[in-house]
This record gives structure tokens, sequence and C-alpha cells, in this order.
């Protein structure tokens, strides 16, 4: 992975999504009342406080009005896992802290690997939020330290909420499906 810690400010960030401008104020709060496990990432795909908000608004019209959810990711760095993910549909995430997204291109898959040298690195602040492409790969979110990270993230409804019924997987390509929209491939380094 490229070490080189970029802005989603940046022009290199177009490449994978753009920054969401508003106040997202009230949905911080309720963030701010979510777990954050020391030892693990803790994710809930729809939070009942969080799209209770004026602000979960905001965030379905993102999605042009279609049915999404907004729940969270939090927890401290931990090593990585050797996969990333994408969904089918865009992704909105919202910062309550200084965070890393460590991101790539769905193009850059070949025989259902990608290489950890096609990952860059960007920077989401306190309070920043942005919508990232369908097009885009990701890893969870990571601290910009030691300290806990929390992020709002707003999918599609019933994305990454349990098995997905009556789907028929050819995974030799490598890709496969862990979740509902949730679809998982392994890094080569």
């Amino acid at each position: 992975m490229n070490t080189e810690i970029k802005s989603v400010n940046s022009k290199d960030f177009s490449r994978y999504g753009y920054v969401v401008e508003g106040d997202f104020s009230e949905m911080l709060k309720a963030l701010a009342g979510t777990p954050c496990p020391k030892d693990s990432i803790t994710y809930k795909a729809a939070e009942d406080t969080l799209q209770a908000t004026p602000d979960f608004k905001k965030v379905q019209i993102l999605f042009g009005g279609m049915e999404c959810q907004a729940g969270y990711c939090n927890g401290y760095n931990l090593p990585g896992t050797g996969y990333t993910e994408y969904h089918i549909g865009s992704e909105f995430i919202l910062a309550e802290n200084d965070i890393l997204l460590d991101i790539s291109h769905r193009q850059e898959i070949e025989n259902g690997k990608i290489c950890s040298s096609k990952f860059e690195t960007f920077r989401l602040s306190a309070g920043q939020a942005v919508m990232l492409y369908e097009t885009t790969l990701h890893h969870a979110p990571r601290s910009d330290g030691e300290t806990c990270f929390r992020t709002v993230v707003g999918l599609l409804k019933g994305t990454n909420v349990g098995e997905p019924a009556a789907v028929v997987m050819d995974e030799s390509n490598g890709v496969r499906m862990a979740n509902t929209n949730k679809w998982l491939l392994d890094i080569d380094s």
C-alpha cells in the first residue's frame, strides 16, 4: 500500500468519490453514544438513533430518495484483514474524528484479487463527510493515531444485514458475497 496520506479535499480523491458539504452535527451527537471496543471493530448496518436525526434526510437525498440506512463502524486500528470490499451503490461516510480511508478501484481487480500497491490512503477530517462511488474498493476506516474512530456509514437499505437468500456464487474468480450486497476479495501483497 502506498504510504503517502492525501486529503479527501485533493483532486486525487475525485476518482473515488466526493466531499459532501453540509452540517451533520445532530448525527455526530448521536454517533458519540455508540460503542467503541478497544480490541475490535464494531459495525451496525442501521442504527435508529442516527436515522432519527434530521441529518438523516440529507443522507436520503444523497441516495436520490432511494431507501437507505445509516449505521456505524467504530473501533481501533487493527492489523489488516487481507481482503477488501465493495457494495452495489455508493457509500456515505461521516467522521467523528480524523480517520484514514484506504481505497482503490474495482477496475484494478485482476484474476479475482487486487495488489496492495493499488491502494491509496486519504485523510477524512473530523466532522467531514464523503460519498464513495460504487466502483471504489475500501477497507474499514482506521484512526489517525491511537484513539477510537467513529464513523456513520450510509448505504442502500438492506446492505450488509445478513446472509443473502437464494444466491448461488461462483467463487472461482476470488470475489465472494459475505453479506447482502457486501462483496469481498483478497489482497495480494
